[in-house]
């Protein structure tokens, strides 16, 4: 993989690296709908929930009987991504998607924009992000975080253009985790 050889740095330094590798499984009702672009939602609810599930599979492995059982120190979490992958560690440590301040952002900015584009993709998707996230109202406020409270540290390398999901100045991390 092109990212190999970091994970081989971090590694010499005797951090238990994994890697997630997105099968980007979507929900199959979603798939039904024709006028849907689903593939947008791969990017903000299924590689964070994946990337807490394999947290999860890694607390499972070091727990006692566990294959690694003692060996990972899970106290310390840390998640690195890069571009789309940065939006993924973002949420990952407790952003949390703002629709409505997104839509009033794609609203004042030129959507033909490369870079406004990276945001503004997400416009139209609002109700079906917001039933995932088990939500009626998209535009309530803030989406629940899918962080996870083991999450320590975060690295966002490059992170991709569409940080505006999470509103404009705030990206949304709770308070108490800043």
């Amino acid at each position: 993989s092109m990212f190999g050889p970091v994970a081989q740095y971090f590694a010499s330094y005797g951090i238990v690296v994994v890697a997630a590798n997105f099968d980007d499984d979507i929900d199959p009702w979603i798939r039904k709908l024709p006028s849907v672009n689903w593939q947008p939602l791969r990017k903000l609810y299924v590689r964070p929930a994946d990337v807490v599930r394999l947290i999860d599979d890694v607390e499972n492995l070091n727990a006692p009987g566990g294959k690694l059982a003692g060996v990972i120190d899970t106290s310390h979490i840390g998640v690195w991504g890069m571009s789309t992958g940065g939006t993924t560690a973002f949420q990952a440590a407790g952003a949390q998607l703002d629709l409505k301040a997104m839509d009033d952002w794609c609203a004042q900015h030129n959507t033909e924009d490369e870079a406004t584009y990276e945001t503004c993709q997400f416009v139209g998707t609002e109700h079906i992000l917001a039933r995932q996230y088990g939500i009626a109202d998209p535009f309530a406020g803030p989406l629940p975080a899918l962080w996870d409270k083991r999450v320590a540290a975060l690295v966002a390398v490059a992170p991709g253009g569409e940080l505006h999901v999470f509103g404009e100045c705030d990206v949304g991390v709770d308070p108490g985790r800043r």
